[in-house]
């Protein structure tokens, strides 16, 4: 097994305060996106924070856990749904590329969403299409989704076959009802991330364990929604490089120690507050807001 020094954090973002804590919570070092001293031997293990193109360093001896093929697939929206479909195991929302298939769907009454970058985040590039005109300004070969209506939207941490944690997007109090989108549920929006008194279904849970295998992730936060009416959930997308907010630090933490062997001193909540201060990140129980992340460069 792997110590510490056997365990590097490579991550997409170099401002990532996520990957930032992670790797301060572990105790390992991160490896430079560019001008790396980083050498490739076989006991070392990599652990890709979201880059879903080949790693800027040699990584053929090594292991590197999410491969970054399987991240290329999971954050490009349509290979993640061609994906999905051709495994036909998973439940997620209709999806095209034909305009005219669309338009059939939006005379039968469907709301759609059109996905002009696909590999964007935090709703990035949603255009929502309601009516014929609407999908008229759409170009031909945009991906386009149906709009699920649901009660609940949930994150469903999953890693080396389990779940590590569960969250609920909910409405922020300081935030009128006037000025919320539940359509699409994002911190710009007026939505956090809770826990606390949250209660999952086992359909959430058990699309959220299946997609990950599909993809060929290790890890990853699953974005399901849950439509009560018919009791089922439907799978949204994967985050290879999930916010940490609040105890996820210290459920991704206690997950990759445990899988690597590393023997880490204990951490409480509290702890990870006072670290995630550190790097100008503000945490809470009840869910996190990033003030700021700073760079904070390894190896």
């Amino acid at each position: 097994m792997a110590g510490n020094e056997k365990v590097f954090l490579y991550r997409q973002n170099a401002l990532s305060g996520g990957a930032n804590l992670l790797a301060r919570a572990m105790g390992i070092r991160m490896i430079k996106p560019e001008g790396s001293k980083f050498t490739d031997v076989p006991d070392k293990t990599i652990i890709n924070w979201g880059c879903g193109t080949a790693l800027n360093i040699p990584t053929e001896l090594c292991t590197v856990l999410n491969n970054p093929v399987a991240v290329g697939n999971a954050t490009n929206k349509k290979k993640f749904f061609e994906l999905c479909q051709a495994n036909g195991n998973v439940s997620i929302p209709r999806f095209t590329t034909r305009k005219i298939e669309a338009e059939a769907w939006l005379r039968d009454g469907a709301t759609l969403f059109a996905r002009t970058v696909l590999q964007g985040s935090g709703g990035k590039g949603i255009v929502e299409i309601n009516t014929i005109p609407d999908l008229e300004k759409v170009t031909e070969g945009t991906l386009l989704v149906e709009y699920i209506k649901k009660k609940h939207e949930f994150r469903i941490h999953v890693a080396n076959g389990g779940i590590i944690d569960e969250q609920q997007k909910l409405k922020r109090r300081d935030v009128l009802l006037e000025d919320v989108n539940y359509r699409i549920r994002n911190h710009e929006n007026g939505f956090i991330y809770a826990r606390g008194g949250i209660r999952v279904p086992n359909e959430v849970k058990t699309e959220a364990l299946k997609v990950l295998d599909i993809v060929g992730l290790d890890f990853g936060a699953v974005d399901v929604v849950w439509n009560e009416k018919k009791a089922r959930a439907y799978v949204l997308e994967i985050n290879t490089a999930p916010g940490l907010e609040g105890t996820t630090v210290l459920a991704y933490r206690t997950m990759f120690c445990k899988l690597l062997g590393i023997n880490a001193t204990p951490m409480d909540e509290y702890d990870v507050v006072g670290l995630a201060r550190e790097h100008g990140v503000e945490l809470d129980r009840g869910g996190a807001t990033e003030a700021r992340s700073e760079r904070w460069e390894g190896l």
